[in-house]
């Protein structure tokens, strides 16, 4: 059975709903039971859906006598089911998995090692990780004849390797489980035997790897019930290939499909919206998603999540001119409804496409007092180069000329000067005169160091945003960092993005020393646990997916954001698509989607998926 299950349709209810189905009515042993889905979150979310259930069912006495017996229902993910399946065969130990630590730590190695010179190795290891991760779950073993040999090469290493130290990563063990699945007919039998029935969760994330397998492990009597959504497959990076999902009833000829197709978790406006966004993908099974109607004859009214708050105006959207404004709406927005209308910090998500895009909110907010938590690990922005090369020369130049700014900032842009004059300094303070001495007759040299202690007096006369522009355009920083972009093959956009984040972090501060204190601040925030304080949510599309909130805001929603500007193919343009969809149908009460229109005096796109929307407003 095929269950297509839109957002807030009760999928979960559902697959319990089938469990206890299957063991009071059809008296099925709970050990014949596999329940499947894709997350350590999840699985743990179901078995206690179910130990509740059971507990208000007629089924509580079974259960009882199953739990004697040890015949209890398998919950697992994917990974922890295969990991079993190998660890009785071959013996495996949670020894042989390798940690995330490892794995970056032997491809870090590799690159370095590699006869190519690569640089930004710590970028190329994360980009790499993921491309490695992409092949083995397609499961072919081959790569695209588009790939570069220096990645053929590091893609052999690393596999290399892990064989070497003889270590699992999460990708190995549904390969090396399929393996021992099609070589070894007896281990196949027994594992069959035991997992009769098999539900999966969260369908659309599958991969063929693991399709393979699961294929394998229901034979000849296709007991098997699946529950997703094709239109909320975001995980393509991962191997994730919604095509198996459309393809099912191929794999399956006599596969019944259910159809799920009432939202209970969003207001009437909200679900119309969302609708029509992911109406303009091609690929998928067509759907009716209506949102629940109180007056509405169905049965299943207890799946109802109770939207509180029906509005006419639940979804917004809404330009700004720059990021600085969007932040000051959003800010003044959320303080609006937490003293007026009575939310807490924690009923308010802020969604945005990349981690790197959420910065710049969680900056403001920790600006404004305005408590948040992040689910995910978010580097501050204060830690990149750019940001620590801005703070070296404002500290050069404004708190006493320290050799240690000055060897940062010395040569960027580049002046010729050499570490080995910093040696004939009588101090840990850049004296002019001694400097100067060293150079002698190199005229050129002088006249950039005569030049520095100009703009020294120049930036002492300006409040630090000023200076900062001053560092910028005048000193030649932005020129030098351009000329670095181009020559690494760096993103130019990206970097200036940094460097105007940077700047416009300065514009509110009274001096270095009070930048200086926020950013040590910010940079706290960040590291205090998601369980140890109410706030708003800060936190990527990938991540939301499962997660709802009563208001939810969508902020940068721009060309090149969303859809990123990575994604170029159709395919990649539909999965950005499904992405930003379930943002949107994070939100149960109150959506408002947000973008800039200018940057910097540059015209921003506001994105195509806003396109087929009710009119934005102007």
């Amino acid at each position: 059975m095929l269950v297509l299950a839109g957002p807030g349709s009760g999928k979960t209810f559902v697959i319990i709903q089938r469990i206890l189905n299957l063991i009071h009515e059809k008296r099925i042993r709970p050990d014949n039971i596999l329940v499947i889905s894709f997350s350590k979150a999840s699985t743990i979310e179901l078995k206690q859906r179910f130990q509740r259930e059971s507990k208000n069912n007629s089924i509580a006495e079974l259960s009882h006598k199953s739990n004697e017996s040890n015949e209890q229902v398998n919950f697992a993910t994917f990974h922890a089911c295969f990991f079993h399946i190998l660890k009785e065969t071959y013996h495996y130990t949670s020894q042989d998995i390798i940690t995330e630590k490892q794995k970056r730590d032997i491809l870090r190695t590799i690159l370095l090692d590699s006869e190519y010179e690569i640089k930004n190795t710590s970028e190329k290891t994360e980009e790499y990780l993921q491309k490695i991760s992409y092949y083995k779950n397609k499961g072919t073993g081959e790569l695209k004849q588009k790939e570069s040999k220096m990645f053929q090469q590091i893609f052999h290493a690393y596999n290399h390797e892990m064989h070497y130290q003889h270590k699992l990563d999460f990708d190995d063990m549904g390969l090396l489980c399929l393996q021992l699945f099609q070589t070894r007919q007896d281990v196949l039998k027994k594992w069959q035997e035991k997992f009769q029935y098999i539900l999966i969760d969260e369908f659309q994330d599958i991969n063929m790897v693991q399709f393979r397998i699961v294929q394998l492990l229901t034979g000849e009597n296709q007991n098997l019930f699946v529950v997703g959504d094709d239109d909320q497959s975001i995980y393509g990076f991962r191997g994730a290939n919604p095509k198996i999902m459309l393809e099912f009833e191929k794999y399956y000829p006599k596969t019944e499909k259910v159809l799920l197709e009432t939202n209970y978790r969003c207001s009437e406006e909200i679900v119309k919206e969302s609708r029509k966004v992911i109406e303009q993908n091609k690929t998928r099974f067509q759907k009716e998603i209506r949102a629940f109607n109180d007056n509405s004859k169905e049965n299943n009214r207890d799946l109802y999540q109770g939207i509180r708050k029906q509005k006419t105006d639940s979804v917004v959207y809404q330009g700004y001119e720059n990021h600085q404004k969007e932040y000051s709406y959003i800010g003044e927005k959320i303080k609006k409804l937490v003293v007026k209308e009575k939310y807490q910090y924690s009923d308010i998500s802020c969604i945005f496409r990349t981690n790197q895009d959420m910065s710049g909110l969680a900056e403001y907010f920790t600006r404004n007092k305005i408590p948040f938590v992040m689910k995910e690990s978010c580097n501050s922005i204060f830690k990149h180069f750019i940001a620590l090369d801005m703070l070296a020369y404002l500290q050069f130049f404004l708190e006493g000329n320290k050799r240690s700014d000055f060897v940062r900032i010395m040569n960027k842009p580049l002046r010729y000067l050499s570490r080995n004059s910093l040696s004939a300094l009588s101090g840990e303070v850049i004296n002019w005169g001694e400097l100067k001495e060293y150079y002698g007759s190199k005229k050129y040299i002088i006249s950039n160091l005569e030049q520095l202690e100009q703009n020294e007096k120049w930036i002492q006369k300006l409040d630090l945003y000023g200076a900062c522009f001053y560092i910028r355009k005048v000193i030649g920083y932005e020129q030098y960092l351009k000329e670095y972009a181009k020559e690494q093959n760096l993103n130019w956009e990206e970097i200036k993005e940094i460097l105007n984040f940077v700047q416009e972090s300065t514009r509110s501060m009274n001096s270095l020393q009070e930048w200086k204190e926020y950013v040590e601040q910010y940079e706290e925030a960040l590291k205090v646990p998601t369980d140890e304080k109410d706030g708003v949510h800060i936190i990527t599309m990938h991540a939301c997916k499962g997660l709802e909130y009563p208001v939810v805001f969508l902020p940068d929603c721009n060309e090149g954001k969303i859809p990123h500007k990575k994604a170029t193919i159709l395919e990649e343009i539909e999965e950005e698509r499904r992405m930003f969809y379930v943002a949107m149908t994070r939100a149960k009460e109150h959506l408002e989607i947000l973008y800039i229109e200018d940057e910097m005096k540059k015209h921003l796109q506001r994105s195509r998926f806003l396109e087929k929307n009710r009119t934005v407003k102007e």
